[in-house]
Formats: C-alpha cells, sequence, structure tokens
C-alpha cells in the first residue's frame, strides 16, 4: 500500500521527502477496520496549510477504496471458478432419479 499512497500523493505533495513522511505516517496510523468515510489521519500530518491537509486525506481515501476494490475483485476472480464447479459436479451418493420420486 505504501507504493500506491506514495504514488497518489505525487499530485498532491510534490517534495519526496515529505510525501514519504505523509505516508510512512498515514500507513503507521491505518485502522483496516475503518469505514472508508472514516479513514484518515489519527494525528496532524507533516504539511504546511490545511488545504493541503485535506488534499491528503481526499487521496488517501481514494488509495484506499482503490485497495479495497482490488481484493475484492480478485476474491471473485478466486471464487468463481469454485462456485461453477460446485453448481455443476454432482454431490457424492445422491442419486437425481431417487430424490424425484
Amino acid at each position: 500500500m505504501l507504493v500506491t499512497l506514495s504514488a497518489d500523493l505525487r499530485q498532491v505533495v510534490p517534495e519526496a521527502l515529505a510525501r514519504q513522511a505523509i505516508a510512512d505516517q498515514i500507513v503507521q496510523e491505518a485502522n483496516p477496520h475503518a469505514y472508508t468515510s472514516e479513514i484518515g489521519p489519527g494525528r496532524p500530518l507533516p504539511t504546511p496549510s490545511p488545504g493541503r491537509r485535506e488534499a491528503v486525506v481526499e487521496a488517501t481515501k481514494r488509495d484506499f477504496v482503490q485497495g479495497r476494490q482490488v481484493s475484492v475483485s480478485v476474491g471473485a476472480v478466486i471464487c468463481a471458478p469454485t462456485m461453477v464447479l460446485l453448481w455443476t459436479v454432482p454431490r457424492r451418493g445422491s442419486d437425481p432419479a431417487s430424490e424425484a420420486g
């Protein structure tokens, strides 16, 4: 996540050292159980202006949302073939003819 977050922050914080410090702090304080609307740094960020802080928080939210979308997509791709297999392969010991009558 640190790599993608740093890339997302590049537009907001062009200075590499400041961007790295902000990304490190956000990752250290991240709560993986938080709702997307509550994602943001728990403590003040090392940014010079409140406007920049809001831009950093928005970039952070986008990064977390993208991460969740990727993880859900990967999970769906992994689960889909298993579900198809379970629906198409008959269960052992079951006889469809005996269940009908």
